[in-house]
This record gives structure tokens, C-alpha cells and sequence, in this order.
């Protein structure tokens, strides 16, 4: 790594005291920039997304996935 600025960088400059800021690059989609983060669905949305007449199977996978997100504290 270097301090030296990229001049194709158009990124903003950042100033930070006593802090190391490394930032990664990638070809992707949202997965990305959005890793680190872990929204909760909203049952509603799920409803509407799935048919649980027709496939009453999501309604254990609904529950399975509030488990886990339980677990990890998703907004």
C-alpha cells in the first residue's frame, strides 16, 4: 500500500486522526458494498412474496430466517 493519492481516484478525501482507513474494490452487486449489513425482512413482504397456500413451507423458512437474524442482531 501506498499514502500516495491515485489521481483516477474520485472518491472523496478523507482526514482521520490515529484511524487507518483501508477500502476495498470490486466487480459486484450490492452484496459488496452491503455485507456488513443484515436488514430484517418484513413478514408483510414476505407474504407477498411467496405464496404460503401454495407453498406452505415458506412459513417454516419465515421462522428459520427470524432465528438467525435474531442471532445477529439485524436491523
Amino acid at each position: 500500500m501506498t499514502s500516495e493519492a491515485n489521481p483516477y481516484d474520485l472518491a472523496p478525501a478523507l482526514k482521520t486522526e490515529n484511524i487507518d482507513v483501508l477500502v476495498g474494490i470490486g466487480v459486484g452487486g450490492g452484496s459488496l458494498i452491503n455485507n456488513g449489513i443484515t436488514y430484517r425482512p418484513f413478514r408483510e413482504g414476505w407474504e407477498r412474496s411467496y405464496d404460503l397456500e401454495r407453498y406452505p413451507h415458506m412459513d417454516t423458512v419465515w421462522h428459520w430466517i427470524l432465528s438467525i437474524l435474531i442471532v445477529l442482531k439485524a436491523s
